[in-house]
Order: structure tokens, then C-alpha cells, then sequence
């Protein structure tokens, strides 16, 4: 096997992985507990420095948008609608919806069950995702009237307990949701291989090549057929 097909296993392998997705959401929103804490001081001790507060609200709901998005990437790797071929990582139609940054369409064409508070947190950091956070002004006009006239440019003290929920909501769908064949068919011999040499390799970090499946590995390998 050649240097560029490992790195290509492994690009497969990291893509079409939802633990690796829910991690980068984590660490993600690990980041973004500082910029809460400043805005709960300054929420007690009112600044006047209006450009810190518009930089900790939208640091805080882009970063969540993010984190999110990973999240739902994890269910649609799940749900074999990720694919990383040859180099190239491609999502299905129904994670694309406003460039991949469509976090409440996505949810609901991912038939994700949400409560209503949870769906407008999806909303409001999507729209800081989508240009909220990054620009003061979005490419097409309309975009910013439907923000403002819909109030997505908001953040609620709240926020943060429910986004916490919401997350561990996403992590555990992405988890337990079953696995496509594409998923499975991915790992292959190579992972059976990987697994019995490095014990629960698969268990503790990749979390998503279920037991029934190292089972099978193993009966492989007792049989040396792997």
C-alpha cells in the first residue's frame, strides 16, 4: 500500500467516523465557555464597550453553530450520507441545505425530533453561522431582512444550559442511530485487522463499529480468515 492510499484510508476512515465529529463539536464548545462566562460578568456589570458585547454574542452562537453543525454531520455519517473517496469528502442533499450551514432544515430533514426552543437555537446559530458571525452584511440582501425581521440575531442567558442539552441530545442520535451499510462496508478487513491488534481500538475511540461487529471480526480472525 502505497503512502497516498494510507493517507486516503485514513481521510476515509476520520470522515465517515461520527465520534470524530461529535469530538471536534466538544472541543468546539469547550472553546466557547469563556465567551459565555465574560458575557454572564458583563450581564451583572454592564460594559459600555458595545463592540465586546456584539464580538462575545456572535463569538459564542458562531461557535455553537459549528459545534452543531459537526453534530448533525455525525448522524448523516451515521446514516451513510457522507462519503470520502479518493481524497474528496462529499455530503448528501440533505446536509447541504445553505452551503452545510442549514442547521434546522437539516435537523428536520433528518427527521431529528426537536422541541421548539431547541429548534430555534438551531435557527438563530445558523444564521450567525451563516453570515451573522463572519460579515456585516450577507450576499443577498433578503438574508438580512429575514434575520432581523424574525429575530435570529439574538442571544437568550438560557442559551447555554439548553445548548448543552441539545448537543448531548445530537451526540446520542449519533451514536444510536444504526449504521448504514456504506459505514460498515467501509471499515472493511482492515478494521477487523486494527481492532484485534489494538484490543477495543474501535470501542473506546471510533465508538461506532458496534459489538456484533467486533464479534464477527473476531470470528474472522480466530478462523484466519481476515
Amino acid at each position: 500500500m502505497t503512502n497516498q492510499q494510507e493517507s486516503d484510508n485514513l481521510f476515509q476512515l476520520i470522515a465517515l467516523e461520527p465520534g470524530q465529529w461529535i469530538e471536534h463539536a466538544q472541543s468546539i464548545r469547550i472553546a466557547a465557555r469563556p465567551i459565555f462566562k465574560r458575557l454572564m460578568e458583563i450581564g451583572h456589570a454592564p460594559t459600555e464597550d458595545r463592540v465586546e458585547m456584539l464580538g462575545l454574542v456572535r463569538g459564542w452562537m458562531l461557535l455553537q453553530g459549528v459545534a452543531f453543525e459537526n453534530l448533525l454531520k455525525a448522524i448523516g455519517a451515521r446514516k451513510g450520507l457522507i462519503s470520502a473517496n479518493d481524497g474528496l469528502l462529499k455530503s448528501g442533499r440533505p446536509l447541504k441545505h445553505r452551503n452545510g450551514h442549514g442547521l434546522s432544515t437539516i435537523a428536520a430533514t433528518l427527521e431529528i425530533s426537536l422541541t421548539e426552543k431547541e429548534k430555534d437555537l438551531l435557527r438563530r446559530s445558523e444564521e450567525y453561522m451563516f453570515w451573522g458571525g463572519r460579515y456585516p452584511v450577507p450576499i443577498k440582501e433578503n438574508d438580512r431582512i429575514l434575520a432581523y425581521s424574525n429575530d435570529h440575531l439574538r442571544l437568550i442567558t438560557t442559551d447555554e444550559k439548553l445548548a448543552d442539552a441539545l448537543a448531548d441530545k445530537l451526540s446520542t442520535i449519533a451514536l444510536s442511530e444504526k449504521m448504514s451499510p456504506k459505514f460498515i462496508e467501509s471499515k472493511g478487513e482492515d478494521a477487523c485487522l486494527e481492532w484485534a491488534e489494538n484490543g477495543d481500538f474501535f470501542a473506546t475511540r471510533a465508538s461506532s463499529l458496534e459489538i456484533a461487529d467486533q464479534l464477527k471480526c473476531a470470528e474472522k480472525i480466530s478462523a484466519g480468515t481476515a
